[in-house]
């Protein structure tokens, strides 16, 4: 894709997410001074559709703008989607057998919740593609020795810190279906040697980015 090509599908994509923040600024203007009525279970769908098709599109947008499919932002997109609106996910896919937070929580505090984190995810996203600049010319890239040493780091870490957290996830994962979210702080974090699988496990972030960053280059 030329420098030209670039400039524009990043304008068309900032133009357009903009379009999307006023759209959300008005409904939510609109909900607000009683002229919208979003509660009405018949939203449910409607929201769960949105933030869909609003992740989707945030991950087409940051690809014209930034250029990349795969890099740090669009990995904490991904997370901040699926931890956020992750229910709704579930809900279109007709998984959510249980409701929304196993049903602990009325409806009016669901629909709330699920447009508050609608406003708040296109927020975060038109700061974003609105906060990157475009690309400048590297007139002296990293020597590929030291993106080679980078990545063996990355693939290092990642060895040591996977097994680790399918570890945690194997006990985390039953106690959060049979006592949901909160089962995470409830659980024994261990001391001394029990604690090393927990310990280990945070070089997964850092292998991730280490990765990342030994991968310049190759799409």
């Amino acid at each position: 894709m030329s420098r030209d090509e670039n400039g524009l599908g990043r304008f068309w994509a900032v133009l357009i997410q903009f379009a999307i923040c006023g759209l959300a600024i008005g409904v939510a203007l609109a909900a607000h001074l009683g002229r919208l009525y979003l509660r009405d279970p018949a939203y449910l769908s409607v929201v769960c559709w949105l933030l869909l098709l609003l992740f989707a599109w945030s991950m087409v947008s940051w690809r014209m703008v930034a250029g990349s499919w795969l890099d740090p932002y669009s990995l904490f997109l991904a997370a901040a989607f699926l931890f956020h609106g992750g229910q709704a996910f579930l809900e279109l896919a007709d998984l959510n057998a249980r409701g929304f937070l196993l049903g602990r929580f009325a409806p009016e505090t669901i629909h709330d919740s699920l447009w508050l984190v609608t406003y708040a995810l296109v927020a975060m996203h038109t700061g974003a593609l609105w906060a990157v600049r475009p690309r400048r010319e590297i007139l002296e890239p990293p020597a590929e020795d030291l993106r080679d040493d980078v990545r063996w780091i990355g693939w290092a870490m990642l060895a040591v810190s996977a097994p680790a957290t399918l570890l945690i996830l194997r006990e985390l994962i039953p106690a959060v279906l049979a006592g949901g979210y909160q089962a995470i702080f409830q659980t024994d974090t261990g001391v001394g040697v029990g604690a090393i699988p927990k310990i280990l496990s945070v070089f997964l972030v850092p292998a991730a980015f280490f990765l990342l960053c030994g991968s310049a280059g190759n799409r």
